[in-house]
């Protein structure tokens, strides 16, 4: 199954801790993608699909267990401003289909521990 993202005022719920148990679908997705990727990583839904054209914050991911695959579609952006537009501390991450744009900084980064394909 997928965890959706889509940045879109009005149409996405804040990943407040402890998170709602319905985030994250079609119909109530993720405002941002770094809780959503983080998510993924602990549970059974590996695929996080980021949906453009409004702009996400950045991803700063440490996935544990088996990879976690982030999907763009519709122009999905990453536009981090000052910080890194993905940062993967450990663990695998799969990205495609996203555009990283407006860094003031390093557009990826990932970490000893991490690996990005």
């Amino acid at each position: 199954e997928v965890l959706w993202v889509h940045n879109k005022e009005g149409a996405c719920l804040e990943a407040a801790v402890p998170r709602p148990a319905d985030i994250g679908t079609k119909t109530k997705p993720y405002c941002d993608t770094d809780p959503a990727v983080e998510d993924a990583g602990k549970g059974n839904k590996r695929v996080v699909l980021l949906l453009g054209p409004e702009a996400a914050t950045e991803v700063a991911a440490s996935v544990t267990g088996k990879p976690v695959v982030l999907v763009g579609r519709a122009g999905a952006n990453i536009v981090p401003g000052a910080r890194v537009g993905i940062r993967v501390n450990a663990g695998e991450l799969h990205v495609r289909g996203v555009k990283i744009s407006g860094s003031t900084t390093t557009g990826v980064v990932v970490e000893a521990a991490g690996t990005l394909v």
